[in-house]
């Protein structure tokens, strides 16, 4: 765990959720 990449990957891991979240609602939403 690099100190330097930490704030990176939490970041990608939050997109990553967003992405999954608004995948799901786009497929409920049709």
């Amino acid at each position: 765990m690099g100190m330097v990449h930490d704030g990176d990957e939490m970041k990608t891991a939050l997109l990553a959720e967003l992405q999954g979240l608004a995948d799901e609602l786009g497929r409920v939403r049709e």
